[in-house]
């Protein structure tokens, strides 16, 4: 995916870098927001519902291909971290200026649906073609072939859970990563 545009984006006021904004701004950023009726969609946003008019949508295929980097972390995570991984991911989209939105037929505007269901679609796609993920990770594993060096840094315990930012943080490298692609 071409990510050139996000360099040409100037700054949004509630942050100065990508990574430097803090963990509780971007979510007080989403809780002002959160009731506004929005007329379109951002290039950051991720449109909940079907069809290739929404997949196509910018901010829904960086937000597939931030799901995508995730899904081995969340196959390999501790329990009680995959929500935290969901987060993680919900958290990064917002930081970067994006919203979850829903359509409404009637008024047809926009409304952000709020962390929750945020959380809930996001959880849905880490858990979609985990089987899969899973398989590919025991082959991996018995070839000898080694992690990458991101999910040996996030996942180098298995017996503690991480902190919420750490997947934060993993989620935001994400983005960059797509970015300079």
């Amino acid at each position: 995916m071409n990510m050139e545009w996000i360099d040409s984006l100037e700054p949004l006021p509630w942050r100065t870098g990508l990574i430097t904004a803090t963990y509780s701004a971007c979510q007080h950023h989403c809780q002002q927001n959160a009731s506004q009726s929005i007329p379109a969609p951002g290039r950051f946003d991720v449109v909940a519902g079907r069809g290739q008019g929404i997949l196509r949508l910018p901010g829904n295929e960086m937000y597939r291909d931030l799901v995508c980097m995730n899904k081995r972390i969340y196959a390999r995570c501790h329990k009680h971290d995959k929500r935290k991984v969901s987060k993680g991911i919900v958290d990064a989209i917002r930081e970067l200026g994006g919203r979850f939105l829903e359509c409404n037929e009637q008024s047809q505007t926009y409304h952000d649906i709020g962390d929750k269901k945020a959380l809930r679609k996001t959880s849905q796609a880490l858990r979609e073609g985990l089987r899969t993920i899973r398989l590919q990770i025991y082959s991996d594993l018995a070839a000898g072939r080694p992690q990458t060096e991101l999910e040996a840094e996030l996942l180098g315990s298995f017996n503690a859970p991480l902190p919420a930012e750490r997947y934060f943080e993993y989620s935001i490298r994400m983005l960059q990563s797509l970015n300079n692609a």
